[in-house]
């Protein structure tokens, strides 16, 4: 007596068919939307200075855009285009203005992010201060879809620790 096979429909690994299926419709209206969405982005970011949350509004903006490329066109593809050493650059950087705009305010006598104590105008320093938020908020809204989305490269044991 042999085995039966199993049945992909009630297998633990679930169904043989692929998991993701690309819809036309979707991927058509993201190549559409998507460079007005970016664009859109960095308008909040640069015009942050003259409104309250601009670049944190705009870096979510600009993450979104990455996560709705992922969803539209799939994980894989979208971590092949957009390299993660661009997402995590992007966010480094912001940190290395916040970082830099901090510790010169201290050097030129100020306190922590005082942006009246820099020779340069004041409105200059705001849209540096917008720029590194955005890029920080973006890198994180990006680069956390596309790690949580490929998931862990090694299994976990019992302990805790990686194999």
């Amino acid at each position: 007596m042999t085995e039966p096979e199993p049945d992909p429909a009630t297998d633990s690994e679930g169904p043989s068919h692929p998991p993701y299926v690309r819809s036309p419709v979707i991927t058509t209206a993201a190549r559409t939307t998507a460079p007005f969405v970016m664009t859109y982005g960095w308008y909040l970011i640069l015009y942050g200075a003259h409104v309250p949350g601009g670049g944190f509004q705009g870096g979510v903006v600009v993450g979104a855009t990455v996560v709705l490329l992922g969803l539209a066109f799939g994980l894989q593809p979208t971590r092949e285009w957009l390299d993660d050493r661009i997402v995590t650059g992007g966010a480094l950087v912001g940190f290395g203005l916040f970082g830099a705009l901090s510790a010169g305010s201290l050097v030129a006598g100020g306190a922590t992010m005082e942006v009246f104590v820099f020779p340069i105008p004041v409105t200059i320093v705001v849209e540096i201060v917008e720029v590194a938020i955005g890029l920080i908020v973006g890198g994180m809204v990006g680069g956390l879809f596309l790690v949580i989305g490929a998931g862990l490269r090694e299994p976990i044991h019992e302990g805790g620790d990686r194999a």
